[in-house]
């Protein structure tokens, strides 16, 4: 995403959730992700697929409404409405309001001919979801684990350096220590959500060697 200005995302983020915070029923609440200066006719191919986010405030309750210009549904939307729904609970703690509704708008939703395949066979399979077990974490936790996650990837620091404050962030932690060392025994998750993002990032590591 770009910056817009801003050089550090926990000052956005802070700057956001102070703007709810003074005045509820604000309609401006709208996070950009698409640059049209750098995007607009740029040819690389990792420009933002999101838009950008709208924040809404009603009966004390966040409503996050997303916008994508571009989603595959094979790969794509599952990770981002997963993530997308993440950030939205991290705001609404910091507001200490509940969490409300969550619209995903797509532009242009598509499926690449090469995930057919294992689209069809899991059509079939039955799924099995568990209830989330929340997440408690707060901005101060996203910086511990924005850092944490740069040293685990290039430093190769180990996990017990790290201390988030919330139970959500240290499983977290932990995903990303097993994705880096590619072990997915190696400690206990206790988060239904991060459980399941486990299994779908194992899920799609298979399909992707069949």
């Amino acid at each position: 995403s770009h910056n817009h200005g801003y050089y550090h995302s926990e000052s956005f983020l802070r700057d956001l959730i102070g703007q709810l915070k003074t005045n509820k029923n604000d309609r401006r609440c709208f996070v950009s992700l698409w640059n049209p200066k750098l995007d607009h006719r740029s040819n690389s191919k990792d420009i933002p697929c999101t838009v950008g986010w709208m924040l809404k405030l009603r009966d004390d309750k966040l409503h996050w409404h997303t916008v994508m210009r571009s989603n595959d549904i094979w790969l794509g939307m599952p990770y981002d409405v997963w993530c997308f729904c993440q950030i939205q609970e991290i705001i609404a703690n910091c507001l200490n309001v509940g969490v409300g509704d969550y619209t995903h708008t797509v532009g242009s939703l598509h499926i690449y001919d090469r995930n057919e395949p294992a689209i069809q066979e899991r059509k079939s399979a039955i799924q099995h979801y568990e209830s989330d077990s929340g997440n408690d974490m707060m901005i101060e936790d996203v910086v511990k684990l924005v850092a944490a996650e740069e040293s685990l990837r290039l430093d190769k620091s180990h996990i017990s350096n790290w201390a988030p404050a919330s139970e959500f962030a240290m499983d977290a932690l932990q995903l990303v220590s097993e994705w880096s060392t590619k072990d997915f025994s190696s400690g206990i998750i206790t988060c239904d959500a991060l459980k399941q993002a486990r299994r779908m990032y194992l899920g799609a590591q298979q399909d992707s060697n069949t």
